[in-house]
């Protein structure tokens, strides 16, 4: 699952998708408001939180933000990079699963409440309204998806590469004394 914060497409791990989702709306969007740099009271205010006058929204979004899932989420973004980098190994077979189930998947916004269908949502966005909109994985992901497992699998077509352009080569003095003999002895 993908998030826009700051103008930036961040990818979700899948723990960072299920903290994501057990959040409510106004706890999702006030994450996100604090992710992007807002203060807490502006993002409280962006995400449609209420409040009775502004002098108690500061304390309102503190409340959202000391909640454990809401730290949970946000602080799952201060992950050490050492740690992520183990997760980058995956092996082909892995990949493989991944690529066919994206291939033939076909799930309604509707299916959502469970857990297991979080990872195909590519995108979730939250706009100035405070509105968070998710968008799914569509026809031309899971064309994409199959395209990309065929050619895994070696079910494409061979392609020709051509290389064209000059080649420089530094040749020592013994070099370019038998290159030269080669070349008279061939003309």
């Amino acid at each position: 699952m993908l998030i826009t914060i700051d103008n930036r497409t961040i990818e979700l791990s899948d723990e960072q998708v299920a903290a994501f989702h057990s959040l409510t709306r106004l706890q999702q969007g006030v994450a996100l408001g604090v992710l992007e740099g807002l203060s807490p009271a502006d993002a409280h205010r962006r995400a449609g939180g209420k409040c009775k006058t502004e002098s108690q929204r500061p304390r309102l979004a503190s409340e959202i933000l000391t909640k454990p899932d809401v730290a949970k989420f946000i602080d799952s973004f201060k992950v050490d990079k050492v740690k992520s980098l183990g997760k980058v190994i995956i092996d082909r077979d892995a990949i493989l699963a991944m690529l066919a189930e994206q291939a033939t998947c076909d799930i309604k916004l509707q299916d959502l409440n469970k857990p297991e269908n979080f990872k195909h949502i590519s995108e979730v966005t939250i706009d100035a309204s405070g509105e968070v909109r998710y968008k799914m994985n569509g026809p031309a992901d899971r064309r994409a998806a199959a395209k990309q497992l065929a050619e895994m699998l070696g079910w494409n077509k061979p392609q020709q590469v051509e290389v064209m352009g000059s080649l420089a080569v530094t040749l020592t003095n013994t070099q370019r004394k038998v290159l030269d003999k080669a070349l008279d002895d061939e003309y």
